[in-house]
């Protein structure tokens, strides 16, 4: 390369002295002699480009030709007076100007290119193809940071009401640490609302003195740019002018996998760290929950004219964002619905809201049992108190939630145990439907736990884990990639236990079979046993309500027969529509055609001999 285009490549006397030294050369003048470097600015923002994009001395020259007929006019009506036929930069031009081509710098992978720092324009032979400067680059060089006109459509400003957020400073630069800590930052950034995460990104743009920008990753039913083309668009702007790129949501895309590993400067705000990214270099930041005191601030920030009393009662009980709930402030009755709802709508598809009716007499347990249930269900209710309160959440690092096991056979109160506690702490109760839980999907399970213990929190929902021998089974031995993932699961599903500040229930029938982690976390294990006789005798006189009209029904000896509470509720049900369909009381037949379809249905045989006693105690 000649030693004017190494001049130009070297150039420290800023951009207009470049622009004068190249219409210099178009003249075919002798260069002019540069003035001294106390009377300009000895840093060209071309300088600042051709470092960040590490252009080659001939590259640099290139764009700056590029670049001059859209900065100087003068240049522009050289080039028009040269060759009116071609009245734009071509590489003939650039190797009469600054030597010989270096044509690496040309190639689809280099900079100049890969980037769309410039374009070529029409076809034919390389050397006659006019090219341009990117408008974005002519912009950048007026020292104008307008975004990306391709991006725009796809950027929007992180909102404004997350600035209104409370901002833990050492959260803040953490983030900003990991977003300036090498050349492709990402962070993964969890916990807290979304208001919580965007005012975290805020504070950290503003360390860096960057701008934030919110891109939602668009589902399969929206229009989506090219993947590969963004990352492009957004690496190139990431170089031009500080940027921090916010992505939310939990759905990716296929397309996109690949593209979330190569996006710079990037934060993904995720309840669950996507398992796409784990083979990536990131920070991972969890936001810890706001505290009593902050939650009481934001309640009566965002609704002031409510009771200093009602908004402390809804901070204790609910952990939603309030400023996004419309209320009568006067009305803490709708308040609490309000707050309960958000529980149904995050939680839609993955489980149900059961009814909590029932009172500590519909229990017929063992004294020791039925300690235990009031005992949990009075820890739940003082948990906010003494763990924010008091402060035992601080000291054991984890958050103001409880943790039992109900364990026992089929049948023996466990769901019923769990909709009596829930009443009695009054909050609702949310049976998690585990088949649509676990995932075959990598990465699926962990986005539907996130959104289970989430809305929860929310809502201040009790949850019900029937059967949880399926999620919170023992860990394998790692043997190919499925009992690692599965492995990975658990492990998550223990943390999210660990952090989660409401009240969750698991069932099982073999308490044997869960994982010793779990066991170590549960701060409740009740065992319910098979009920005895007596105990059967109590059960079935409960099981018909007191106006059922019964035709003398012998408690005593029904109760021979082995079936368990939840059994002999669904014969109760079963005997009294028989006798609604024959018009009569519910007599003795009744009952012994429904338990004989319960037992077939529990492929357990009916055995006649259980009634044979004709004892008579009992009857009502």
């Amino acid at each position: 390369m000649s030693a004017l285009a190494e001049e130009i490549g070297h150039a420290s006397t800023g951009l207009g002295v470049e622009l004068e030294y190249l219409k210099a050369l178009l003249r075919g003048d002798a260069p002019p002699a540069a003035p001294a470097p106390s009377h300009i600015d000895t840093r060209s923002p071309l300088d600042d480009i051709a470092e960040r994009f590490g252009l080659t001395p001939f590259a640099r020259a290139l764009l700056l030709l590029a670049c001059a007929p859209d900065l100087d006019g003068e240049i522009a009506q050289l080039l028009v007076h040269r060759d009116a036929r071609r009245p734009w930069p071509t590489l003939a031009l650039a190797v009469q100007l600054f030597g010989p081509p270096e044509l690496a710098a040309l190639a689809p992978d280099a900079p100049l290119r890969a980037f769309e720092l410039l374009h070529f324009a029409g076809e034919g032979p390389l050397m006659w193809r006019p090219f341009y400067a990117d408008e974005r680059l002519i912009f950048a060089l007026q020292d104008h940071d307008a975004l990306d006109a391709w991006l725009v459509p796809w950027l929007m400003p992180v909102p404004e009401t997350a600035a209104r957020q409370p901002v833990r400073a050492e959260i803040a630069h953490a983030l900003a640490r990991a977003l300036a800590a090498h050349d492709d930052p990402l962070v993964i950034l969890s916990g807290a609302n979304a208001q919580g995460r965007y005012a975290h990104v805020l504070g950290a743009a503003a360390l860096l003195h960057a701008q934030a920008l919110r891109f939602v990753v668009p589902d399969a039913a929206q229009m989506e740019p090219d993947p590969t083309g963004f990352v492009r668009r957004w690496q190139r702007e990431t170089a031009l002018a500080p940027r921090i790129l916010l992505i939310e949501g939990d759905e990716w895309p296929a397309r996109w996998t690949r593209a979330l590993e190569r996006l710079a400067a990037c934060v993904v705000c995720a309840d669950a760290p996507p398992v796409h990214l784990e083979c990536r270099r990131h920070a991972l930041i969890r936001l810890p929950d706001d505290d009593l005191g902050t939650r009481i601030a934001r309640w009566r920030a965002s609704h002031p004219a409510m009771p200093e009393d009602s908004a402390t009662r809804l901070a204790a009980e609910y952990r939603c964002a309030p400023e996004h709930l419309a209320l009568d402030p006067h009305d803490e009755a709708t308040a609490h619905e309000a707050c309960r709802a958000l529980t149904q709508a995050g939680m839609a598809g993955l489980g149900e809201r059961i009814g909590t009716h029932g009172t500590w007499d519909d229990l017929v347990l063992p004294a020791a049992q039925t300690a235990q249930l009031r005992d949990l269900a009075m820890h739940a209710a003082a948990r906010v108190v003494v763990g924010e309160g008091w402060g035992f959440a601080n000291r054991q690092g984890r958050g103001n939630g409880l943790a039992a096991l109900f364990a026992g056979p089929p049948g023996t109160g466990k769901t019923l145990a769990a909709r009596i506690v829930a009443s009695a702490i009054g909050h609702d109760l949310y049976r998690v439907d585990l088949s649509k839980l676990v995932s075959k999907y990598i990465g699926e399970t962990e986005k539907n736990l996130a959104r289970v213990f989430d809305a929860a929190d929310a809502g201040g929902a009790v949850l019900l884990f029937d059967e949880a021998d399926a999620l919170f089974g023992k860990r394998s031995e790692v043997k190919d990639s499925h009992d690692r993932y599965a492995n990975l699961e658990i492990a998550y599903l223990l943390q999210r236990v660990e952090t989660f500040n409401g009240v969750a229930i698991l069932t099982s029938n073999l308490d044997q079979s869960l994982d010793a982690a779990f066991l170590r976390r549960l701060a409740f294990v009740v065992r319910f046993p098979f009920p005895a006789l007596d105990a059967r005798v109590d059960i079935w006189k409960r099981a018909f309500p007191p106006d059922m009209p019964l035709a003398g029904l012998d408690f005593a000896r029904l109760a021979r027969a082995p079936l368990a509470g939840g059994h002999i509720a669904g014969i109760a049900w079963s005997a009294a529509c028989r006798a609604v369909h024959q018009g009569g009381a519910v007599r003795l037949e009744h009952v012994v055609a429904a338990a004989r379809a319960e037992c077939q249905k529990l492929d357990k045989p009916w055995q006649e001999s259980w009634l044979r006693d004709d004892r008579q105690d009992g009857t009502r």
